[in-house]
């Protein structure tokens, strides 16, 4: 936190961010997932890691440029990023 912190500062582009998710079907796992990688289902690109799980909900930082389309996929699931409470227009 305290690296996007000084770089927010110093550049002041935010790059990644914590969004909301939704999975098409849960996670199998113990503890749930940690920093699995998600990847956009066309070109393969990298678009962020899935922070944490619970059932079909769940935390990812993503990329900011992704915005809230439908795009990425994490192996077999889907995960949909939702638009926050507080960025709700």
């Amino acid at each position: 936190m305290k690296e996007l912190t000084a770089r927010t500062h110093h550049t002041g582009v935010i790059r990644r961010r914590v969004f909301p998710v939704s999975l098409s079907k849960p996670i199998p796992g113990e503890d749930g997932p940690s920093n699995l990688p998600i990847y956009h289902p066309e070109d393969g690109a990298k678009m962020g890691n899935l922070i944490c799980t619970l059932g079909t909900a769940g935390l990812a930082m993503l990329k900011v440029d992704h915005g809230y389309r439908d795009l990425v996929s994490l192996s077999d699931t889907v995960v949909t990023p939702r638009r926050p409470f507080w960025d709700r227009k």
